[in-house]
């Protein structure tokens, strides 16, 4: 326990984390993040989320490009959701230092790209000539992206191209996100990305502690 919630996480892996039986609340709905829902419980009430390196757990799953944006889609707004039910953590000393560059800034990325996109085509066509280096980035960015997006589609990777659609393409799935929560057209519920079979013989755990020692 520790009133300024420092050296902590704001993120855990659903799959696997352990949680204090009193700091457990059950979900009020299923458009609720159940895994950011305990994050802002726990940091709200004075305590950390530690990083447990023994703790294994293994996923094996084939996901695309396709699904990687539908979860970041439905991801955001759950968040956004339970971050309503926990509005204090957005202000509170410690917390807010974590939450504010590390989560909520992250999904509004897009919508500051877009804005500074907007910004510079309009400035430019105005006459601030100044703003052309800045528009030529714009527009090798755009190229990258298209080329990037091109290079997915037929399952290869392109540098730097492929690295630039991914940015751009995720990003786009965190705006999306953000606007179906402000106009509440978010749904419940969620496709699960298609899993792949494997013996445990075919999976490397790393040595534990008393092996290693």
């Amino acid at each position: 326990h520790d009133a300024l919630p420092i050296y902590s996480t704001v993120g855990l892996y659903g799959g696997n984390f352990t949680v204090r039986r009193s700091l457990w609340e059950p979900l009020p709905s299923a458009k609720v993040s159940d895994d950011f829902n305990a994050v802002l419980t726990i940091l709200s009430s004075g305590y950390r989320l530690l990083y447990e390196s023994g703790a294994i757990s293994t996923e094996l799953y084939g996901r695309s490009y396709a699904d990687e944006f539908r979860r970041k889609r439905r991801w955001v707004p759950e968040c956004l959701r339970a971050l309503t039910l926990h509005p204090q953590a957005m202000f509170q000393r410690g917390i807010a230092w974590m939450l504010w560059p590390h989560k909520l800034l992250r999904w509004a990325t897009g919508a500051i790209l877009m804005g500074l996109i907007l910004g510079t085509i309009g400035g430019f066509l105005q006459g601030h000539v100044w703003l052309l280096p800045l528009l030529m980035a714009e527009v090798a960015g755009a190229a990258l992206f298209f080329i990037g997006a091109i290079a997915a589609r037929t399952r290869i990777s392109v540098p730097i191209a492929t690295a630039v659609f991914w940015f751009f393409y995720m990003n786009l799935a965190f705006t999306l996100g953000i606007l179906e929560f402000m106009f509440a057209r978010q749904r419940s519920g969620w496709v699960s990305a298609p899993r792949v079979s494997a013996s445990l013989d075919s999976i490397s755990f790393p040595p534990s502690k008393e092996a290693a020692s």
